[in-house]
């Protein structure tokens, strides 16, 4: 890219950022347009390989609910990177719904 005249190094660098935010520009013009199309192989893929670990939250929900699948929910809650004695601190509310799937407006899990 040619300098900008009278400017020198200045003009330049303003050249260079003026092309590089054209193409960003660009790029999130064109990327409105693919979205339709990148969603549905983003759905495929997940179809395909439905690997996503529940949130922290909503595993500790579960582990709560149902003393028989806390460990599985500790490797779910691990799988985000809480570790067990974390995990362990999280208690539901008393008579909240906290799973995000279950009704409830969303987490209203306690971390003392």
């Amino acid at each position: 890219m040619a300098p900008i005249p009278g400017l020198g190094a200045f003009g330049k660098f303003f050249g260079r950022t003026l092309s590089e935010g054209a193409g960003v520009a660009t790029g999130l013009a064109v990327a409105g347009a693919l979205e339709p199309e990148v969603q549905g192989l983003i759905n495929d893929s997940w179809s395909l390989d439905p690997s996503r670990p529940l949130r922290p939250e909503d595993a500790a929900t579960i582990a709560a609910e149902r003393p028989a699948l806390a460990d599985w929910a500790h490797g779910e809650a691990r799988q985000s990177g809480v570790s067990g004695p974390r995990f362990r601190r999280h208690r539901p509310r008393p008579g909240s719904r906290s799973c995000s799937n279950c009704g409830g407006a969303g987490s209203s899990v306690q971390t003392t």
